[in-house]
């Protein structure tokens, strides 16, 4: 396949992530939302956590007094102190993982968004290095097959590729109307984020 062809196709897959600044605004309001969202699990999160590093110091205390009365063996204390105690360095090392997840959340989202958006202009305009560079980050596991460019979107770019393919389906089939209407496609908003569950 001739290079020009290749770079035809790679910049007509990008073209696909264009989409109006209506509908720049719709995603940015969902990636507000999603991170509402996000911060409740991580708060909710770091409670439980919380509350069970709490009952097993509680364990460790009374295990203590026990050894100190007498009533537990040297080899029985050391042995649950120390799991306990392994247990609470895996709390803490998630709490601190909570703590730390999706701190520039919004501002990230927003600046993908705007790669995204721009990914076809940018692509054209620059050299072949940094062609190659920018589709690493978007679609580095794309592939050919039969002159044909089979793209593999790295996430969150599958999602804002996806949201833009529906959102134009949708203006089209909203004829009357120059933007799509976010009342008339509700589905879009709230699966932005739907196949990237927070994990602890």
């Amino acid at each position: 396949m001739r290079q020009e062809e290749l770079e035809r196709q790679f910049e007509e897959i990008l073209g696909e992530f264009q989409f109006s600044e209506v509908i720049f605004d719709w995603m940015r309001e969902a990636l507000r939302q999603s991170q509402k969202e996000k911060a409740e699990f991580h708060r909710r999160s770091i409670e439980k956590l919380n509350a069970h590093y709490t009952k097993l110091q509680n364990r460790i205390d009374q295990i203590y007094l026990d050894k100190l009365d007498g009533e537990v063996e040297e080899a029985f204390y050391r042995r649950n102190v120390s799991q306990w105690r392994e247990e609470q360095a895996q709390i803490r090392a998630r709490i601190e993982r909570h703590e730390k997840a999706d701190q520039n959340y919004i501002e990230q989202g927003i600046r993908l968004l705007e790669i995204a958006r721009n990914a076809r202009q940018f692509y054209h305009s620059q050299g072949q290095t940094e062609q190659a560079a920018l589709l690493r980050f978007i679609m580095p596991g794309s592939s050919l097959q039969e002159d044909q460019v089979v793209p593999a979107f790295k996430p969150p770019f599958d999602i804002i590729h996806r949201m833009a393919q529906e959102a134009r389906r949708c203006a089209q089939d909203i004829k009357k109307q120059a933007e799509c209407d976010p009342t008339a496609c509700p589905t879009l908003l709230p699966r932005l984020d739907s196949n990237q569950r927070p994990r602890d």
